[in-house]
């Protein structure tokens, strides 16, 4: 084998094992309030993140759960994949070829608390991240 087609053979490989990041959702602050604009503290906090086309959750870590600060402020970290093109190839086939009809694909990203009717707030790529979570109380 000729050392230019070694190189090229070699250079595929490593571009489809070596992980690259994928941004799931930035840096997300939010601000918890009641409906009449009066900050929660103490609030408890969860924000679940997958992406549901590579089966991967990437909240299942301790920063996912926060209690809001004494102006009602939470402050949750930037969340990223990391995965190789071998790895994205074959969950993805993997999972479009097991996805029963009602489930979903792609990243979903969002933010709940408790209260009646669990507020939450979700992330969409397209938009600006919401930055405060109204908590109607005592209905």
């Amino acid at each position: 084998m000729k050392t230019r087609e070694f190189l090229l053979i070699a250079c595929v490989l490593i571009m489809l094992v070596v992980p690259y990041p994928s941004l799931v959702c930035p840096e997300w602050t939010v601000r918890v309030v009641n409906e009449n604009g009066e900050p929660l503290q103490g609030r408890l906090v969860d924000q679940k993140c997958k992406n549901y086309t590579l089966d991967i959750d990437v909240c299942m870590v301790p920063d996912s759960r926060q209690y809001t600060d004494r102006d009602g402020v939470v402050r949750f970290p930037m969340r990223i994949i990391w995965a190789g093109m071998i790895s994205r190839i074959l969950r993805s086939a993997y999972r479009i070829a097991t996805w029963p009809g009602h489930q979903t694909l792609g990243a979903h990203v969002y933010l709940l608390t408790s209260g009646p009717h669990y507020p939450e707030l979700r992330y969409d790529p397209w938009r600006p991240l919401p930055d405060t979570l109204v908590v109607v109380e005592g209905r």
